[in-house]
């Protein structure tokens, strides 16, 4: 389907933001994970200069720690209602409070990355399962496409 690397970052970027408007969300970011340090390899976002691409944390600082923890999809609808997440370090740095996402897998079944929406709103109503759907087949065609992804990184 995609010719090349460049192709493939302008799709990226493309469904980023469909995605994102169709979820009603502040940000989307796709993430590159490689030992304990999480890239943002693209980002669509209403929220100005807060995320940027080429930006590095430490996944233990992230939101996405949990999704490459769990190997499985993840969601919170309102993140200040979560006693144990109030303390976590994105919360209080920005304050993040509705977050869906989904792990990108490599050939080998490993975690390469995520696929992520946030907002600084409660997602109201909760999040259903045509949301995390649509989260789930993006997530799953960067997956099928990691060779090109990883190339994002190079």
């Amino acid at each position: 389907m995609f010719d090349n690397a460049v192709d493939f970052k302008q799709w990226l970027k493309q469904e980023l933001n469909t995605v994102r408007q169709e979820l009603g969300m502040e940000t989307g970011i796709a993430s590159f994970i490689a030992e304990n340090d999480y890239t943002i390899v693209e980002v669509d976002s209403d929220m100005e200069g807060i995320f940027e691409a080429g930006q590095v944390f430490p996944l233990q600082d992230t939101y996405c720690r949990a999704v490459v923890e769990s190997e499985q999809a993840v969601k919170y609808n309102h993140v200040a209602t979560i006693k144990t997440m109030l303390q976590h370090p994105v919360y209080q740095a920005v304050k993040l409070e509705s977050y869906i996402a989904s792990p990108i897998f490599d050939a080998q079944q490993k975690v390469i990355g995520t696929i992520n929406f946030t907002s600084l709103q409660p997602h109201k109503p909760k999040f259903n399962v045509d949301e995390q759907q649509l989260v789930d087949e993006f997530t799953a065609r960067v997956s099928e496409n990691a060779e090109l992804y990883k190339a994002l990184i190079a």
